[in-house]
């Protein structure tokens, strides 16, 4: 990490973190697009901060898998998923949010599972109505749900790191994939039921479905 001289470490911080997050905003909402070189000076002007907290942040982003460097110029561009290796990115997905399955129904109150039941139901509407942008935003609400009631802060932790990079990769390809939403209904459906009936192997069974990892007995 480069600090610049006379700022202070705490201040300097803070002034990466608004650069990490600003420009993580940028690359998440499509502001910024797959492949666009980054202006370093752009960014500047638009965060207020110094150049070398830029840099700082780039460097972290490139390490969170949004961002990547040109090996022969050493410039910054938003990284440009390739669709063919984006199926590894959903098993992964399917793996953590899996273990978080396992480890949340269980302990589910009416309270908590209706929430998380009203999260699986909306995202069976998409699938339904064969929506890929809007089913994967109601995926993401879902695990967002089930990431607040999880008890286990590491696997939330890791998880929730683990998404931002996974799911970018799966957001910008979304709409060039072959979904099949038969099987995607089904598998909300049977997750819907495990929830309801307070059994985390056949949740995750269903979750291992719903991400195209292959299924365990």
């Amino acid at each position: 990490m480069v600090r610049a001289e006379g700022v202070p470490s705490r201040e300097w911080g803070q002034l990466r973190d608004l650069a990490h997050d600003g420009l993580r905003d940028l690359i998440l909402d499509g502001i910024m697009e797959p492949g666009e070189l980054l202006d370093l000076r752009r960014l500047q002007d638009r965060f207020g901060v110094p150049s070398d907290a830029i840099h700082d942040a780039m460097i972290a982003l490139c390490a969170e898998g949004l961002l990547a460097r040109e090996s022969a110029t050493r410039q910054f561009h938003v990284v440009n998923p390739d669709p063919g290796a984006v199926g590894d990115a959903l098993r992964t997905i399917g793996v953590l949010i899996g273990g978080v399955v396992r480890q949340v129904v269980p302990m589910l109150t009416p309270s908590s599972s209706s929430g998380l039941i009203a999260s699986v139901d909306t995202a069976t509407v998409f699938a339904r109505r064969g929506e890929p942008r809007g089913h994967a935003q109601a995926t993401l609400q879902f695990y967002a749900a089930l990431l607040a009631v999880c008890p286990n802060p590491v696997l939330v932790g890791l998880t929730r790191a683990s998404l931002v990079p996974l799911s970018y990769h799966y957001l910008v390809t979304v709409d060039r994939r072959e979904l099949d939403w038969s099987l995607i209904v089904n598998s909300w459906g049977k997750l819907r039921e495990a929830i309801n009936r307070g059994d985390q192997i056949e949740g995750e069974l269903a979750i291992e479905a719903l991400h195209g990892l292959p299924i365990t007995e």
